[in-house]
């Protein structure tokens, strides 16, 4: 039997090891919707401070759920924009039918909840869905007025 690796801090290793991965890659901002408990570890904080608004809230909102980090100081500068999910983030919601085929093409899988783990009430409660977003899929730039559809 496997050795518990909860609380061990290896879930944050990875993450900032991703970090800079992404970092020497020359992407400068990331954004995501995520639990800002864990995520502040890393150097993540509220979107709003970087004046990053989320689309689906009032533009003077501090989101707590949404998230931003400049891996490249000044990166971001001191621009304004609003962030807006890609196409393909509701590609089930606009297609169903075709959603739920795609899906029963993959086996079945048991549906664990482990020690700790957050089911999904409670992801819905804290607003937590940890979806990473670059820049270039998910960021609308107010200055230059592009509509969050044309991404």
């Amino acid at each position: 039997m496997m050795e518990p690796t909860s609380r061990k801090g290896y879930g944050l290793k990875l993450l900032l090891y991703a970090l800079e991965k992404a970092r020497t890659m020359g992407i400068g901002l990331l954004q995501m919707e995520g639990n800002i408990e864990f995520y502040r570890h890393a150097g993540f904080d509220l979107a709003s401070k970087l004046k990053i608004h989320y689309h689906a809230e009032p533009r003077e909102s501090e989101v707590p759920y949404f998230l931003a980090q400049e891996l490249i100081p000044g990166y971001w500068g001191n621009r304004e924009g609003t962030y807006c999910p890609p196409k393909g983030y509701f590609v089930a919601d606009e297609n169903p039918e075709a959603f739920e085929a795609y899906e029963a093409t993959f086996p079945q899988k048991e549906k664990l909840r482990l020690p700790g783990q957050l089911g999904y009430e409670e992801f819905i409660t804290l607003g937590i869905f940890d979806l990473w977003n670059y820049t270039a899929t998910g960021i609308c730039l107010s200055g230059y007025g592009l509509p969050c559809d044309d991404f």
